[in-house]
């Protein structure tokens, strides 16, 4: 599940799920967004449901029907903070771009959510958690823990 809003506090294209899970399946597409939208840092999404997101859709489809990668990704208002967009204020080519960008990155999702070949190892060195991604993953015990599970829509 994924919903798309603006956002009025924070800087860049970030991403929220619901999480920590053994798996680490809500890392997938958080790191393929990351890949895609050039103005979205890895490190800077989250997978902790605060309380004061209960009510969220992503909340209410990851708690009530079971969908445990459910994602709220948001557009900045602010603008960005690093790269071409640091200290400006995005245009609406730079909104019309980020769209296309999150809709490639659902694309290769859901080939992954269908059965695809994708999994986190190091012959994907793109999908691979680098040293910038290690406060994002902290529920895993080892690298290799992370490296090989496959990627599971629903819970089993």
């Amino acid at each position: 599940f994924l919903e798309i809003d603006v956002h009025m506090r924070r800087s860049n294209v970030f991403c929220e799920g619901c999480g920590p899970s053994p798996s680490g399946a809500e890392l997938i597409f958080p790191k393929l967004l990351s890949r895609h939208c050039k103005s979205t840092r890895f490190s800077e999404c989250s997978y902790n449901l605060a309380g004061s997101k209960a009510g969220s859709a992503r909340s209410v489809m990851h708690s009530k029907y079971g969908i445990a990668c459910s994602y709220s990704v948001y557009v900045s208002q602010l603008g960005g903070d690093f790269g071409p967009w640091e200290g400006t204020h995005y245009s609406s080519d730079d909104y019309q771009s980020f769209g296309r960008d999150i809709g490639c990155a659902v694309y290769e999702w859901s080939g992954v959510l269908m059965g695809g070949e994708m999994f986190w190892s190091d012959d994907e060195e793109e999908l691979e958690v680098d040293e910038e991604d290690e406060d994002a993953r902290e529920d895993f015990t080892s690298d290799d823990e992370a490296a090989h599970h496959p990627v599971y829509p629903y819970p089993p």
